[in-house]
């Protein structure tokens, strides 16, 4: 199937379809999923939605198989399929922590949805379906809110929602994950006061100095040394804030790579 796609060969395609439409046994089972996930990369709408119709997704081998499907259905705007195969899975009973990140799953994918839309349409299926939001669900909405946000500027509104979002992970595992994602995002977005805020936050729940500035050069400032250098200027500022309002400091082997970075920067656009 693989070979086919790539060379977008239509027939082939449409003649290994067939083939596992006619052959729906139990024995051509791990064949059709297989299928059917090479057909959501690849995002072939008529060929997707022909294999669903004879597959009972609730059998694939994984949630992660699952999700990719989910995904693929919000690439392609298939809202009332999604819908269906949500309440399939409501119906039999399955785990809700499963649906509920499947939702997720579905929402993110869709193209050009706002933050905010994208949250809205994960809140209106949870409550079409009765089930409640998971932690690690929330945890998708932020991770795709900032990565969504790190290519436009990011509204009021916007931001706000994360931050409700991050409450919502108080006391689990992913908050501190979360907080530095947003703290990151505040960086992009030049919110030196938001970004103070949470890093109190941080402070207040990590409490040593030490640690805190680890989590935030390991999450927080050695991803933006990766990226473009135009973020570094606002890193500093934040640094220098962090010490005069929070009195936190970071290493000295932290500040160091922060500053080779700056120079290495400096140094680039000067020779061009």
């Amino acid at each position: 199937m693989m070979m086919w796609l790539k060379v977008n060969d239509g027939e082939k395609i449409q003649g290994l379809c067939d083939y596992i439409v006619e052959n729906d046994g139990e024995e051509t089972f791990d064949l059709r999923e297989s299928y059917l996930l090479a057909l959501c990369e690849s995002e072939r709408k008529e060929n997707i939605l022909e294999v669903l119709e004879i597959m009972d997704i609730k059998k694939l081998s994984s949630v992660n198989s699952v999700a990719k499907i989910f995904q693929a259905l919000g690439r392609l705007s298939l809202e009332p399929v999604a819908e269906k195969l949500f309440f399939d899975y409501k119906t039999s009973n399955h785990e809700e922590d499963s649906i509920t990140n499947f939702i997720a799953s579905y929402a993110i994918s869709i193209p050009d949805l706002r933050v905010e839309d994208v949250i809205k349409k994960f809140k209106d299926f949870h409550e079409k379906l009765e089930v409640l939001p998971s932690c690690s669900s929330y945890n998708k909405l932020i991770l795709h809110g900032c990565a969504f946000l790190k290519e436009r500027t990011c509204s009021d509104e916007e931001f706000d929602q994360l931050l409700l979002l991050l409450e919502k992970l108080n006391a689990t595992t992913y908050w501190n994950d979360a907080c530095c994602r947003i703290i990151l995002c505040c960086i992009w977005d030049k919110r030196l006061s938001s970004a103070i805020d949470l890093c109190k936050l941080l402070k207040d729940k990590l409490q040593t100095d030490e640690l805190i500035m680890k989590v935030l050069f390991d999450k927080v400032f050695s991803l933006i040394e990766e990226s473009e250098s135009k973020y570094l200027q606002t890193a500093m500022e934040l640094i220098s804030e962090m010490k005069d309002k929070l009195g936190l400091l970071p290493s000295q082997k932290y500040y160091d790579s922060l500053l080779a970075w700056c120079k290495a920067n400096d140094n680039s656009h000067n020779a061009d």
